[in-house]
This record gives C-alpha cells, structure tokens and sequence, in this order.
C-alpha cells in the first residue's frame, strides 16, 4: 500500500499542516545513551495537549475530535477498509506519522484487534503500527485508533537484535521476554499473522489475569519485515509517573505512550528538554513498565 502521495497531498493542501511538519523539521533533539539502546529526547510544544490529555472526562460523539464530522475541513482522509480511514496526523512526533481512526466512536481497545494490526503493518510494510491502551498514552481513549510510523524513527526496533543478545531474560516459542534497566518488555516474531495472533493474545490475556482486568494496560507496536511480523509488547504498571504530579519546577510533563516506551519521547514543557537527565529516564520508565515481580508471571 502506497501512501506517499495521500501523505505529500496533504502537507502541501494545508498551511497548518506544512507548519506543524517544518517545525517538527526544526526540532531539536537529545541522545541519552545507555548500554547498548538509547532514548531521544524531543523539544515538541506541540505536543502540550496530549501530555496533559483528562482521559477521564469522556467525550461523546459530538465533541469527539477521531470522529470524522468534527475534524477541520482541512484534514484528509483515506480509506483503508470498511471500518477504518488512515489520517496524516495533526500533531507529529514522527516525520511520517499517521493516525489510523475507526469510522465508528467506539472506544479505544485492542479486543480483537490484533488481527487488524497486523494486516495494516503488512500493507505500511517498515511502518510500525502502533496501539496506546486507554490508560498508557491514549490522548482519545474514548475513540478507537491506532497509529503508524517509519521503523528508523523508533529507536526500539533499530536496536531490538542487539538488545535481545544483551538483555533477553528468557526465550522460547517465537517469544523473548527482554529487561534492559528500564524497560520490560516482550517480542514476538513468526511469519504466520495466526500464529501471531494467538501469541499476542496469550499474552494480553496474562496481563488482564495480573492485573484483574478486561482491558490490558499495554503499548504495542508492529513491523512487518522481510516476510516477518515482529510485535513488541510493553505492559504497563502505571500510567503516569511520579514525576508527572510534581507541583514545583521539577515537574516532568512525560505521560508515556508508545512513542516514549520505543525510545522517542517528546518534551512538551521545553525546560524539560534540558533537565531530563539518564537517571529520570531510568525512573519513569521503571515506574510505567510492569513490575519484575509481575513480568516474572508471564
């Protein structure tokens, strides 16, 4: 599936557009750099909105910013099958970021949607489609959505071979299970969407049994590669940090999504850019990914 002309079209019909690209274009970036992975810091204002997001006020139908009669005449979009539109999306963190938004405002789940996933990361091949669970990272937990991204943007999945000789706790079944100091997380790698799907939904249905829930808390994202799928699944213990609820001028504004676990995480409140230090990342991150304890039952 090409979509670089949809994606040009629409950077050059909008003026809103065409800014918010040249200034994610002029964006300044920073390296924390750890054994063997990294994470990028990036100054964003744009951002302010997602970050602060009150995903806990609802908003229906006629407010719904997903819903497509409520989005600016400017903003386009393309249809991917019966149930979903691809949207270039508003407020970039990635140089070719889309917003995949289902044409019914149902709320955000990956109930019987891993499915979905993995036929839209074969049709973007070396885009990585990507989910944020209600409560990590979704700005619109109440609309259905998904996002995408070229794969050299992600840091997680430019490292991932090297990470697992490093960091792989345990491995078996198409499945490594990685703990790098930061983050743990899970791989799974099989060339049959099925087989594919069947792991992700093992393993989503042991993070519901943890944590008692229907829903699981969890970032997932999907490449597929040289006739490979490859899904990352990071579940979450928490939703925000520490940090997040700071009231002084040591306030972090990092409310980590998808993005933040793959190693991009934008900076929304500029003096964060320059503060955040490797000992905060190693914080934040240990707080929002699930427990050693927990990890230890999957």
């Amino acid at each position: 599936m090409d979509i670089s002309f949809f994606y040009n079209h629409q950077i050059e019909y909008s003026s809103f557009y065409k800014e918010t690209f040249r200034n994610l274009a002029a964006s300044k970036l920073k390296e924390l750099n750890f054994n063997g992975f990294k994470y990028v810091l990036q100054l964003n204002p744009g951002r302010i909105k997602s970050s602060t997001a009150n995903i806990n006020k609802p908003l229906d139908q006629s407010r719904c910013f997903l819903c497509r009669p409520n989005m600016p005449e400017y903003q386009l979009g393309m249809d991917y099958n019966k149930d979903f539109t691809l949207f270039v999306n508003p407020y970039p963190i990635l140089k070719k970021h889309l917003t995949i938004v289902s044409k019914l405002h149902t709320p955000q789940t990956i109930q019987n949607n891993i499915t979905t996933m993995l036929e839209l990361a074969k049709d973007l091949e070396n885009m990585v489609v990507f989910y944020n669970s209600p409560k990590s990272g979704a700005s619109a937990p109440f609309h259905c959505h998904f996002q995408a991204g070229e794969e050299s943007d992600l840091p997680v999945f430019t490292e991932i071979d090297s990470m697992k000789k490093l960091y792989t706790v345990n491995q078996n079944d198409f499945v490594t299970k990685i703990n790098d100091g930061t983050r743990r997380f899970l791989v799974i790698e099989n060339d049959d969407i099925q087989e594919a799907t069947k792991k992700a939904e093992e393993i989503l249905n042991k993070v519901n049994k943890i944590y008692n829930t229907t829903e699981p808390e969890t970032n997932i994202g999907i490449v597929f590669k040289q006739k490979i799928y490859r899904i990352i699944v990071f579940p979450r213990e928490k939703h925000r940090p520490d940090e997040y609820f700071r009231t002084d001028e040591s306030r972090i504004l990092v409310s980590p999504g998808f993005a933040d676990m793959a190693g991009i995480i934008p900076c929304s409140y500029p003096p964060n850019f320059e503060s955040i230090t490797k000992k905060d990342i190693q914080s934040i991150m240990n707080q929002v990914s699930i427990s050693e304890e927990n990890f230890d039952k999957i």
